[in-house]
Order: C-alpha cells, then sequence, then structure tokens
C-alpha cells in the first residue's frame, strides 16, 4: 500500500511537470526564444536566455537576487546549453515546490492543493511572456512550507523560511502582515514577547537586502502605475489581468474559509500587495499578483471538495457561455502565446464568475 500511494504521489508530479514543459515548449515561451515550435531556432533560444541571465546579473533589483542566478550558471557550467540548464534549474524548482505541497496538505487534498497550484497562471504558464518568471520559483520552495508551518503553530520555523525567501525575492515580505495579524486574533488579541520575537526575522531580512538595493531604481518604478492605467484600454487590460490571476482563489477563500480571521489576514495581503503592484510594477507581469494567494494555500482543496459539493450546473452553463463571448472579442495584445492564454482566460473566468454569482444568489437565498 506504501509504495503504491507513493507511485501516485510522483506518478502525479511527474504528471504536472511533463504538461508544464510540453506547453511551455510548443508555445511561444523563453525554452523556444518565443516562437512557436516548429519555427524555433537554438541561436533565437540561447540568445534570449543568455539576455536574460545578464540583465539579471547587471541591473538593479536584480542583481541582488542572486540564487537563481548562481543555480543556472553552476548547471550551465556542466551541461553548457542555456535552455537545457535552464529547464534543469526551473523544473527541480517547481518539484521541489509540488512535493512540498503535496507532503504538507492534510489527507484527503494532497492532490487537490497541488493541482490547484499547477493550475495558477504563474506555474502553468511558467516561461511565457509577459509572466518573465526568474526566481519566483525559488522563493516558493522557502514560502510554501513556510505558509504550512506557520498553520502548524511552529511560528519561529515559518519565520526562519520567510526571511530565507526574502533574500531569495524580497517580495515575500508582503505576507509578513498577514501572518502578524492572524497570529495575533488567533491568540485572542494578545501580544507575547517570547512566542512573537520571531516575527523581527523577516523584517531584519528585509532591511538588510533594502540596504544593497539602488533606491533611485525604486523611485522609478513608481511610475509604472502610469502604465497600468495609462487609458481606458490600459486600465480595463490591468483589471483582466488581476481578475483572471487573483479572482479564483480569493473568491474561493472568501466564499468558503469558515474562518474569519483568516479571512482578514487573506484581505489585508491581497490589498497591500495589489496597491504595490499597480504602484511600483507591472501588472502584465501576472506572477507578481499571485504572492497573496499562498495565504489560503493550505485549505484549497477544503474549499473545492465544498464548491464541488453545491455546484450549480446550470449557472455554470450561464457563466461559461458570457465567458466565451468575452475571450471571442477580448485582445489579448499582451501575450505572445495568445491561444492558450485565451483558453486559460475562459476558465479562470467561468470560475469567477460562478463564484461570484454562486455568493450573490447564496446570500439571497438567507
Amino acid at each position: 500500500m506504501r509504495n503504491n500511494e507513493i507511485l501516485k504521489k510522483y506518478g502525479l508530479l511527474l504528471t504536472l511537470l511533463l504538461i508544464i514543459l510540453v506547453i511551455n515548449l510548443l508555445f511561444p515561451s523563453y525554452l523556444n526564444g518565443n516562437r512557436y515550435f516548429w519555427n524555433a531556432e537554438k541561436f533565437h533560444t540561447d540568445y534570449l536566455l543568455d539576455y536574460i541571465l545578464k540583465y539579471h546579473q547587471e541591473n538593479s533589483p536584480f542583481k541582488y537576487r542572486i540564487f537563481v542566478s548562481m543555480l543556472y550558471k553552476n548547471v550551465y557550467s556542466f551541461i553548457n546549453e542555456y535552455s537545457i540548464s535552464y529547464m534543469v534549474v526551473q523544473f527541480n524548482l517547481l518539484h521541489l515546490c509540488f512535493i512540498q505541497i503535496y507532503n504538507h496538505s492534510q489527507e484527503g487534498i494532497k492532490r487537490l492543493n497541488t493541482i490547484t497550484f499547477f493550475l495558477l497562471i504563474n506555474i502553468l504558464f511558467v516561461f511565457f511572456y509577459p509572466i518573465d518568471t526568474y526566481d519566483d520559483i525559488l522563493q516558493y520552495v522557502l514560502l510554501i512550507p513556510s505558509v504550512f508551518l506557520f498553520y502548524k503553530k511552529k511560528i519561529t520555523y515559518s519565520n526562519i523560511l520567510l526571511a530565507c525567501s526574502i533574500f531569495v525575492r524580497e517580495s515575500g515580505i508582503i505576507l509578513l502582515p498577514g501572518f502578524i495579524l492572524l497570529n495575533y486574533l488567533k491568540n485572542n488579541n494578545k501580544i507575547s514577547l517570547r512566542r512573537d520575537i520571531s516575527f523581527i526575522l523577516p523584517v531584519l531580512a528585509f532591511v538588510i537586502f533594502q540596504y544593497f538595493i539602488n533606491i533611485e531604481n525604486i523611485k522609478d518604478r513608481g511610475l509604472h502605475y502610469i502604465q497600468n492605467f495609462n487609458d481606458l484600454e490600459e486600465a480595463i487590460n490591468t483589471i483582466i489581468m488581476f481578475i483572471i490571476t487573483v479572482a479564483p482563489i480569493s473568491l474561493l477563500t472568501l466564499n468558503f474559509e469558515k474562518c474569519k480571521k483568516i479571512k482578514i489576514s487573506f484581505i489585508l495581503v491581497l490589498i497591500i500587495n495589489t496597491f504595490i503592484i499597480f504602484k511600483f510594477a507591472l501588472a502584465k507581469e501576472l506572477r507578481l499578483l499571485v504572492l497573496p494567494l499562498l495565504i489560503s494555500l493550505p485549505f484549497w482543496g477544503n474549499y473545492l471538495l465544498i464548491m464541488y459539493r453545491e455546484l450549480d450546473k446550470k449557472l455554470l452553463f450561464y457563466v461559461s457561455f458570457i465567458s466565451i463571448l468575452f475571450c471571442l472579442f477580448y485582445d489579448f495584445k499582451y501575450f505572445v502565446s495568445i491561444f492558450p492564454i485565451a483558453i486559460y482566460t475562459f476558465f479562470s473566468l467561468s470560475f469567477t464568475l460562478y463564484l461570484a454569482f454562486y455568493n450573490i444568489k447564496k446570500k439571497s437565498i438567507v
């Protein structure tokens, strides 16, 4: 029985990795020089990946996020192939993410949690432009166990991993306000210096990291909101990207999470992250919007099981029809790989609309 479970586990994980590999090889991505598989040339792929590595080594703040570049260079020194080296690093990190979610999740929702994470847009299309994933996966390798350990009341270990993730990519600090608030609420609005002292670790990591970053570069990023909301078309695109990336898991959490304390913490982190991304980053880099969703990661499977038991097939049909119409007329101009993103948008929008109308319908009945 034990061997059978191990085979099922690794069979699932390898299947998910294979699907990601096939999608990112067939359609324009970093793995084929942003060209379709049948038009890809090794020169374009090597040139693009070489440019990406040099860009992250020479420009602030990327050059201070050294760990993925170190891994990539070490693997390249053995393999001497840009695309293969990049795949080896990123797919091994993805594998670690899947394993940790599977191992830490409760019995009965291990597969659901893992598959839901796999279906996040920045995981399924990890190498697509403009998602531009580079060091995010290594960050997740540290943040995923941090989140699970937090809910298991191993606060110190959770904060150590959160601090380590900040040295990989400083955006991990976004989860800290949610952790602090949730810890405060779960302990009857009381603070204990002995219990809570470890929350200083992520703060110290962030301060140390920021010390090395060029502040002028950060100031320049404050102008990104102009690109996100430059005109009505840009504003609509920004909102659509937010919806297809964040709304499904957000509504799933807010609809089916029974603990108000988790909901409050989730909303806090979501608001902080969304403001920062809209102000200081480009919303079209969809991976940046995903981080707050990790707050409720351990419970995704539970939410989906509840939703499935209460599924309204008639409502699902109507929202699917609306989503098809939207995808037929929406201009996916930011994406090189339009077809897979359009399919993803259809399912994401259908899921979002279903949850939104489901909640309205439920409240009207009450």
